[in-house]
């Protein structure tokens, strides 16, 4: 089976990816694990996560069809230690 996706929005909760992936017909999905230009983020529930799973599921998504991006922040070459010492905690 061929797997077909594309970046989703996890605007409203990560759940809604599987389900917004669905609504353009794709099979697999790629999602930001948060804001792309920002380095803070609040840690997901176990609410969260659960309903995510669940979501997976419902949608017929396996986990491995799933593509995490991280941050467009990110540089661990960066020569100012404060930003790299960003990038890699955020890793």
């Amino acid at each position: 089976m061929r797997h077909i996706g594309a970046h989703v929005s996890i605007s409203g909760g990560v759940h809604y990816a599987p389900e917004r992936a669905v609504e353009i017909g794709a099979n697999a999905l790629g999602m930001f694990t948060k804001n792309q230009r920002q380095w803070a983020a609040k840690p997901l529930t176990e609410e969260e996560i659960e309903a995510f799973v669940g979501a997976l599921a419902g949608a017929a998504i396996g986990p491995d069809q799933v593509v995490i991006h991280a941050s467009y922040l990110i540089n661990v070459g960066n020569p100012d230690q404060e930003k790299r010492d960003k990038s890699v905690a955020a890793l």
